[in-house]
């Protein structure tokens, strides 16, 4: 009988595949102009992490953090994740301690540090 088995170098080709489509997605936000983007280990990205009321959404590390300016922005960071049928965070504040709603691991996470209305 056959039975499949998950060897190590598997993994770490799943896990290369998997890292590379956070990167593309991060690189193609970037790609779209101005929009501010920090990665680890940038100082902003960083203070970023640790501006959280849980220490358990802290602990988890997007690939990348937008933080964009306007409307138009967030909408076209949307429009790209969409595409890329990504799984992302919207991080407002902080203030939410459970894990994966304004924080995630390993995907990309948008602030809205920089907005300054809503409407």
């Amino acid at each position: 009988m056959y039975s499949p088995r998950f060897t190590l170098s598997t993994f770490i080709s799943l896990l290369s595949l998997f890292n590379r489509a956070n990167a593309d997605t991060c690189t193609e936000v970037g790609a779209l102009g101005s929009l501010e983007i920090k990665r680890s280990p940038s100082l902003e990205y960083l203070i970023e992490q640790q501006n959280y009321w849980s220490t358990g959404c802290g602990a988890l590390k997007p690939s990348c953090i937008f933080y964009p300016k306007s409307a138009e922005e967030v909408a076209s960071i949307v429009k790209v994740l969409n595409g890329n049928n990504e799984t992302f965070a919207v991080k407002s504040g902080g203030h939410n301690p459970n894990q994966g709603f304004s924080s995630i691991q390993s995907g990309p996470l948008i602030s809205t540090k920089e907005l300054n209305e809503v409407r």
